[in-house]
């Protein structure tokens, strides 16, 4: 547990919201490290050692940060 900070994104259509995840995934920052995913969802590490995650689903994007712990692939 403990504490984190979430993002909830709408999109007008599901296909927005996907490009939007793409976009995310192709110009990830480069203080962040892939350590997991599929093409719906991207794990990450930053430079403090915190986690993150983000997802799409329909027109929705999630996004997760500053996990203390890696969140279950």
């Amino acid at each position: 547990s403990g504490s984190f900070t979430r993002l909830a994104v709408e999109y007008p259509t599901p296909a927005a919201a996907r490009a939007s995840f793409a976009n995310l995934v192709r110009n990830l920052d480069k203080y962040l490290t892939r350590v997991g995913g599929n093409d719906a969802r991207l794990v990450f590490r930053d430079y403090e050692k915190k986690y993150g995650v983000a997802a799409v689903s329909g027109r929705r994007l999630d996004i997760t940060l500053h996990l203390a712990k890696a969140p279950a692939s």
